[in-house]
């Protein structure tokens, strides 16, 4: 019979580093107490990751190799869980057996339909065959921390037997009720901080864009006022001119415009009217700007696409927006 350390000289900062000294130990067996307590630990660490990808996206290329580099002993303390239970290590592969038979299935279903000569499986079949797969996937991942939360089987373990201080195991149910609370909570919390996130650098960027239009426009038209019209614009002239704000050149050498979005602007003119297009423009970003009134500015139209006063249907590369102003 094993005795663990005493309640005074197990922590959570203890069990983490244990966590990486058994990197590749499968064998023996884990506590309740040291999963859920490393999970803990490994939560601030994936937290500290999240807040900070945000500051500088080094972080979230760190939290991925962190990720990455955790996969092994992850899997070494799930068997060592299990064993705890009495359990096989092999019930980790649930998930993976649940894989691979959707795999199966979907693998008979098109050498089937093959076979007919009737099209790729799509539409409602494959709706519900993506819904019951995650569901089925997400039922094996309950269950697998549900063994994980069990309490130790000592009697009759073929693991061998730990006697671990009663302390432990109070606190154990601290930490077993953070790691279910936040296995549900913080994806939610993720998605919503991560949605609140995008939308509010997307609407910093629309008003950007607004800004930066609105200066061209004024600026145009103070470069060209002693003209009867506005040949002769376009993307050098504009950069001779100052007509473009100067942060909107990536490379001081050249006129190349860029936007908030990373696409490129064209300034150009047609006779007595001038235009100013941007690329790149997302569907969020192109509704917002669309929506801003030029009206009084000397407004002609905008297009979306090519369309006037379109729709902003954006695919993947983004819209095209084009002002048109006198």
């Amino acid at each position: 019979m094993t005795t663990e350390p005493s309640f005074a000289d197990k922590t959570p900062l203890s069990v983490y580093k244990e966590f990486f000294r058994k990197y590749f130990s499968f064998s023996g067996r884990a506590s309740r107490y040291d999963y859920w307590a490393f999970y803990f630990m490994n939560f601030m660490v994936y937290l500290a990751f999240f807040v900070l990808s945000f500051i500088n996206e080094t972080f979230s290329i760190l939290s991925t190799i962190y990720g990455v580099f955790i996969i092994i002993p992850s899997l070494a303390l799930g068997v060592r869980r299990l064993h705890d239970i009495n359990k096989s290590g092999w019930y980790l592969a649930i998930p993976l057996a649940v894989c691979l038979l959707f795999a199966v299935i979907a693998a008979v279903r098109a050498a089937a339909n093959y076979a007919a000569g009737a099209p790729a499986t799509g539409g409602f079949y494959a709706v519900v065959y993506t819904i019951l797969f995650l569901v089925a996937l997400y039922a094996t991942f309950i269950y697998i921390l549900y063994l994980f939360s069990k309490k130790a089987v000592n009697e009759g373990n073929r693991f061998g037997e730990v006697t671990e201080a009663p302390e432990y195991e109070g606190l154990s149910r601290k930490y077993l009720i953070f790691g279910w609370v936040m296995i549900i909570v913080f994806p939610i919390l993720s998605v919503a901080i991560i949605s609140a996130y995008s939308s509010s650098v997307t609407t910093y960027k629309a008003n950007k864009t607004v800004d930066e239009v609105a200066m061209m426009v004024m600026n145009t038209r103070a470069a060209f006022s002693k003209q009867k019209s506005y040949v002769g614009l376009n993307n050098k002239t504009a950069k001779m001119l100052e007509i473009v704000p100067a942060d909107m050149y990536p490379n001081p050498e050249d006129a190349w415009i860029i936007n908030p979005f990373g696409g490129n602007v064209d300034i150009y003119a047609d006779g007595d009217s001038f235009f100013i297009r941007y690329n790149r423009v997302p569907t969020a970003a192109c509704k917002k700007i669309t929506g801003f009134d030029f009206e009084g500015k000397g407004f002609i139209n905008y297009k979306v696409n090519g369309v006037v006063n379109g729709p902003c249907n954006c695919a993947e590369q983004g819209c095209v927006i084009e002002w048109n102003f006198y």
